[in-house]
């Protein structure tokens, strides 16, 4: 049986190397994390029409 190992890069380039059962587990729920925050901002990033925009179209 083969061990899997996830290895992580620091913020200060350091590298660590994980090579306990969890860490799969922990590596897929960081990537989770990230793509939720990605999809999080890319809806705030959305442009939206002024109060000016939204009457002058109702009227």
């Amino acid at each position: 049986m083969m061990q899997k190992a996830i290895m992580f890069r620091a913020y200060n380039g350091v590298e660590i190397i994980d090579t306990r059962p969890e860490a799969e587990i922990s590596y897929s729920n960081m990537k989770y994390a990230e793509e939720l925050a990605s999809k999080r901002k890319q809806k705030r990033n959305k442009e939206h029409k002024s109060f000016a925009e939204i009457l002058s179209a109702l009227l």
